[in-house]
């Protein structure tokens, strides 16, 4: 990158360009506990700001001290949403240089060049694998609809189902795993991850276009509270019955 953005540090997370909160503590000039407290105290008030477009928790150890210390990974939205608040001359110049950054590496993405610079060779290799597995699942798609014997739900659905209701579906299908089974099997796959509370889709999923994410709601001694629940869409019902069925998936 050109030197007036030495100091910017841009990481890949599942093909998505992040930015630890941690450096835009420290380029900001702000002690990184505060911006911790004000990204959950957005989040408290928007549960959606947690969820993998926004604000990623992410646990980091010490290699001295062997402590565990948190940071948040920030997308391009997410550090958005968090910086329209710093003012100064010295946060306008930073808020220029990280959006200039952003730019930069998101176009080195999007345009995949032959040659790039060796901090984006993760995003670009990041980038092939997803375009490949768009192309694999087209074709899987295309197979499997006039051989498999879906579920009616499958055939006649046009919205996202729960994971239990997946369940269902692979069991009448002749695989049984049941709901729990279900999630650990997804998350042990890379195509659902915990944010903070919640379990919601990876990128990875959400760029194939098989999972989604619903805001639910659910009582506690009377009060409603809100969290975010995992969907499969059409797409993915026909996907993972056919990971299933292939054993690709147990």
């Amino acid at each position: 990158m050109e030197n007036k953005l030495e100091n910017i540090n841009l990481k890949n997370k599942n093909g998505v360009v992040v930015v630890s909160s941690r450096e835009v503590a420290e380029n900001f000039g702000k002690r990184h506990d505060h911006v911790l407290r004000d990204i959950r105290n957005k989040i408290e008030v928007n549960p959606i700001l947690g969820t993998p477009q926004y604000f990623i928790e992410n646990k980091i150890t010490n290699s001295q001290n062997n402590q565990e210390y948190t940071e948040y990974l920030m997308t391009r939205d997410g550090f958005s949403f968090l910086v329209m608040g710093f003012t100064g001359k010295k946060a306008d110049e930073f808020k220029l240089k990280y959006i200039e950054a952003f730019n930069k590496m998101e176009e080195h993405i999007n345009n995949r060049p032959n040659a790039l610079p060796t901090n984006f060779k993760e995003a670009l290799q990041q980038l092939l694998v997803e375009v490949e597995e768009k192309e694999q699942l087209q074709v899987e798609i295309k197979q499997l609809e006039p051989k498999a014997q879906f579920a009616d739900a499958i055939a006649t659905n046009e919205k996202s189902i729960d994971v239990g209701s997946m369940a269902k579906i692979l069991f009448q299908n002749g695989i049984d795993v049941g709901r729990n089974r279900l999630f650990s099997i997804l998350r042990e796959n890379g195509f659902l991850m915990s944010s903070g509370d919640d379990t919601v889709p990876t990128q990875k999923s959400m760029n194939l276009g098989i999972m989604e994410t619903k805001l639910g709601t659910y009582n506690v001694n009377g009060e409603s509270k809100t969290y975010l629940k995992p969907m499969i869409t059409t797409k993915g019902q026909v996907y993972f019955v056919g990971k299933f069925m292939k054993g690709e998936l147990v």
